[in-house]
């Protein structure tokens, strides 16, 4: 109901404008779930050198509070920006 998976179909076929149409804020999710894509390539490939996993789950959780910290930002200031 919100448009955010219409909003990622537009986005992976390049049509920036249809997706921001449905959902603005699913344009800086769809990159965060990339960034995070490419993150977990990262950790995946670097398990079998590391002898611990909580080696990775610093930066891992320092990530998804980056993240939803930006997010939350982003959408606060649209919120902030429709309403005046």
């Amino acid at each position: 109901m919100c448009g955010l998976t219409r909003g990622f179909y537009h986005i992976w076929q390049f049509r920036f404008d249809e997706a921001a149409a449905f959902n603005i804020l699913s344009m800086p999710l769809f990159v965060f779930m990339l960034m995070q894509v490419a993150f977990r390539a990262v950790i995946v490939t670097q398990i079998g050198r590391r002898t611990s996993l909580l080696r990775c789950a610093r930066p891992d959780a320092l990530l998804h509070i980056c993240l939803a910290a930006a997010y939350f930002v982003y959408a606060l200031g649209f919120v902030l920006l429709m309403w005046n």
